[in-house]
Parts: structure tokens; C-alpha cells; sequence
């Protein structure tokens, strides 16, 4: 086996693999998408990204990575044909696309977790960085209720709200990897076909704003996001009551389900929203590989 060059002659055999590419991991990029959208000389060099990876005359599998700087690179999509490759582990079939890149590079690559590939890439020698859990519910299945008697609610204004809500993402989300919205940030939200007015709240406690929770409708499916309290108000439960209020909204438009998303390190949101009723259903991770030294 090796890896060869990408050129038109293989097209037929990468667009196949490219067809297939969501079976090892469903945030595997279409690279003929992008292809198609490129000119001329930046097609050619996206040609000089990929390598392919053929057994005899057949090409069994395919790497597109892109390089982001002189020590990084990204794998933007990977995949071995399972049929095709005569019982050889596929760990090893994949290690030679890892080896190919990591004399070079420390390598990254954003994939959804499944059994499969979650055991390829730990055996690799890959490490999992930071990651997202979505978690759904159906509405008659959330656990608890509140009478919401210590706090009140209030819709969003446009027009009126936006450096407030700014100011409180901001202080709930900070961190040292994420960029700090900005005012206009919030009108471009606003102007998104997935925008619900009735679903952007703040909850305040003795008249004070002390955190926002917001519902999105997209694909007519009702997810619920940017949830935060502020920090000197935490741990008492308003978070929850906030959930809550947002759930009944929902309920109230006649969804039966509703999605969530959080980060896989924030242990206290993932607790709470298993303990309302809500389970994981997809994890997708960054995962890092550093090259020998």
C-alpha cells in the first residue's frame, strides 16, 4: 500500500470515498463542495491536499487536511473504505495517513464520536481536547417544575436590549479562547431566519438582570441556547428556573421536543440537565495528535 498524489484521473475513486466519508465521522468535510467553489489555481492547490491511499490499483481511502500554520494542521476529512481493505486493522490503515503528517505537524481533527472511530484515534495516539454534547428531551418527559415566586422574567427588546445582553454573554461565557461579542453581533442575531422573538428572556432577581436564556427555532425544532446566569448568582438555582420558564415557551407553541447544547467540560450544566430529563445524543470533539520531536 501507499499514498499517492491526487489528480483527475482518481476523481472518479475520491468522489465515491467523498460520497462515503460520513460513515468513519459525520463532520467529515464534502471536499468536492468546496472544490467546485474554487478557482482555477486554488483548486490546484487543494489537489496538492489530499492524498490518496491505494492497495494495488485500487484506491481505498483518501486525507484532505489543510496546513494552518508552519506547525499546525487540520485534517478536514478522512476515510478508508472498510470493504476494500483484505483484513488489514484499520488502525494501521489510517496510521499511515497519520504518520504521513505528524514528522511535520501537530495534527487536529474535529470529528463526531462514535465507537469506531473514537478507539481508531486513541490508539493513534490522539487526545481529546475541548468537545460539545447535544442532549435532547421530549417535553412530557422534563422532570420537576417550578412556581418561579423568587424571580421574574422579561422578554428581550430590540431596539433596547442589545448592549445589555452583550454585557451578561460576555461575563457568563468569558474566556480566554473566545472571542467577546460585540453589540452588532447581537443585531446580526436578530436578523437570522431562525430568530425567535418571544424566546430571548432575561431573568432578574429583586428587579436585577441576572442572566439570559434564548430559543431558536431552526428546521422547525426548538433548541434552546445561550444560557448563563451571572456569577454571584450561581449555585442557587436559577439556572434551572430559567430552563424551566424557556421549557414552558416551548410548550406553549406546541413543540413536543427540545435540544440543548453544552460544552463536555461543564460538569455543573451537564448534571442539570440530566437531572431535568435531558440525554446525550451526539459528541463531537476536537482531538489533537502533537508530532514526534
Amino acid at each position: 500500500m501507499e499514498l499517492v498524489k491526487l489528480n483527475k484521473k482518481y476523481f472518479p475513486e475520491l468522489e465515491k470515498l467523498n460520497e462515503d466519508r460520513l460513515q468513519f465521522n459525520q463532520v467529515n468535510e464534502d471536499f468536492f463542495s468546496v472544490y467546485h467553489s474554487c478557482s482555477f489555481a486554488q483548486q490546484f492547490l487543494l489537489r496538492n491536499k489530499v492524498r490518496l491511499l491505494k492497495s494495488n490499483t485500487d484506491i481505498i481511502g483518501y486525507l484532505w487536511y489543510t496546513v494552518f500554520d508552519k506547525n499546525v494542521c487540520f485534517i478536514n476529512s478522512m476515510y478508508i473504505d472498510n470493504s476494500k481493505f483484505n483484513g488489514v486493522p484499520l488502525k494501521d490503515l489510517y496510521g499511515k495517513f497519520i504518520n504521513f503528517l505528524k514528522p511535520k505537524y501537530d495534527v487536529r481533527y474535529y470529528y463526531e464520536c462514535n465507537n469506531t472511530n473514537f478507539s481508531i484515534l486513541n490508539e493513534l495516539g490522539f487526545n481529546k481536547c475541548e468537545g460539545v454534547i447535544d442532549m435532547k428531551c421530549n417535553i412530557s418527559d422534563i422532570i420537576g417544575c417550578s412556581d418561579f415566586s423568587n424571580v421574574d422574567f422579561e422578554v428581550f427588546k430590540k431596539g433596547t436590549h442589545e448592549a445589555l445582553r452583550c454585557k451578561i454573554q460576555n461575563e457568563v461565557f468569558k474566556n480566554d479562547s473566545r472571542m467577546p461579542l460585540e453589540v452588532e453581533d447581537i443585531y446580526f442575531d436578530e436578523l437570522q431566519n431562525y430568530y425567535f422573538d418571544e424566546g430571548a428572556i432575561f431573568i432578574k432577581q429583586e428587579n436585577k438582570y441576572i442572566g439570559y436564556g434564548q430559543i431558536i427555532i431552526d428546521n422547525n425544532h426548538a433548541i434552546i441556547v445561550n444560557v448563563g446566569i451571572l456569577n454571584p448568582y450561581r449555585g442557587k438555582g436559577y439556572g434551572k428556573e430559567l430552563l424551566y420558564y424557556l421549557i414552558g415557551i416551548i410548550k406553549s407553541k406546541g413543540y413536543e421536543e427540545v435540544s440543548i447544547k453544552v460544552a463536555s467540560n461543564n460538569f455543573v450544566a451537564l448534571n442539570l440537565y440530566k437531572s431535568m430529563g435531558f440525554i446525550s445524543y451526539k459528541e463531537t470533539y476536537n482531538m489533537i495528535l502533537k508530532r514526534s520531536r
